[in-house]
């Protein structure tokens, strides 16, 4: 069995072009944080989220993940990210995952972990396919199946996802060299542009603003 700990994330603020009538909004709450005023932020921004503006909703599940600007509140965090993953945003669907794995905010719930961490590894979250591995490789709510966690380490390794190669070598000093073979195949004929092509980092060059 490989071990796996769901690994502490950074906590990133995206710092991206925001559209329409929401624009100025999403600019005032960016120019707050360039202050350190993570209250006025929030304030800017929460309007927003509750209008369905995905970024502004990941934000706050980060500003309640590190207690900036509001107090910390684990659930209210998974609660956002909640909402900007069940809109397909990666980052999000990796943060939801991450806390379904530890019970942060959420129940513990494994077979939610998976589900989240696949979500984020379909749209090309490295850490999200790295975990997804282990998970597979391990047997979570179900039989292990070391081809499939295998494919998704070489897929995050690809992608350069912390530890995947080196997971990646001890896995396959468990498996036999046809399995190897199958996990190998889906990587390597993965046609240039799929998800899993480039680590993903947020929409359209977003300035990123880590803290806490």
């Amino acid at each position: 069995m490989i071990r796996i700990v769901a690994r502490s994330f950074l906590v990133a603020l995206l710092i991206g072009a925001a559209s329409g009538v929401a624009q100025s909004g999403f600019k005032e709450g960016a120019a707050a944080i360039d202050r350190g005023d993570y209250a006025s932020a929030f304030k800017e921004w929460q309007p927003l989220a509750e209008q369905g503006h995905v970024i502004a909703q990941y934000n706050l599940g980060q500003l309640f993940r590190a207690g900036r600007g509001v107090a910390q509140d684990n659930v209210l965090a998974a609660y956002w990210y909640r909402r900007a993953a069940e809109r397909d945003f990666a980052l999000a669907q990796f943060n939801l995952g991450v806390m379904y794995h530890n019970g942060d905010g959420v129940i513990q719930d494994m077979g939610e972990a998976v589900y989240w961490y696949l979500q984020a590894a379909e749209n090309g979250h490295s850490d999200a396919q790295f975990h997804l591995g282990i998970l597979y490789f391990n047997g979570v709510n179900q039989q292990p199946n070391q081809v499939l966690g295998a494919m998704w380490l070489e897929v995050a390794a690809k992608n350069g996802a912390g530890q995947a190669l080196e997971t990646l070598e001890a896995a396959r000093e468990q498996m036999a060299a046809d399995q190897i073979e199958t996990a190998s195949i889906w990587p390597m004929n993965a046609p240039k542009g799929s998800s899993w092509g480039a680590r993903l980092t947020g929409p359209a060059d977003p300035r990123v603003v880590y803290f806490g």
